[in-house]
C-alpha cells in the first residue's frame, strides 16, 4: 500500500490533481480516447500509464467511490517481489519524460 500511495502522490503534485488511488478501480475510457492515449504496459502497471497520459493530454478525468470486498477463492497470482521496479519504472518514465 505504501508505493500505491507514493505513486498517486507523484501524478498528484505532478499534475495537480487529488486522486486518491492510482492503482486501484474500475476504468472506463472512451476508444478514441484509448487508441490516442497508446498505452504500451502489458501488466497491471497500465491504471498509472493510462492516469497520467490522460492527465498530461488534457482529457478530463473523474474518480468513482468504489468497494472491495475480501477474496472469496483462490489467491492473487501477482508478485510484488518480482514486478515493483515495473511500476516505479514506468511510474518515474510516464511522469517525467514528456516524449512517453
Amino acid at each position: 500500500m505504501v508505493g500505491s500511495d507514493i505513486i498517486t502522490l507523484g501524478i498528484n503534485y505532478r499534475f495537480d490533481v487529488r486522486l486518491t488511488d492510482s492503482q486501484n478501480g474500475f476504468r472506463a475510457i472512451r476508444t478514441d480516447v484509448a487508441r490516442r492515449l497508446g498505452l504500451r504496459e502489458d501488466i497491471t502497471s497500465i491504471e498509472q500509464e493510462m492516469i497520467i497520459k490522460t492527465l498530461r493530454r488534457g482529457y478530463r478525468m473523474a474518480e468513482v467511490p468504489a468497494h472491495e470486498y475480501a477474496r472469496r477463492h483462490g489467491t492473487s497470482n501477482i508478485k510484488l517481489s518480482r514486478v515493483w521496479f515495473r511500476y516505479v519504472y514506468s511510474w518515474l518514465k510516464y511522469l517525467f519524460l514528456p516524449w512517453t
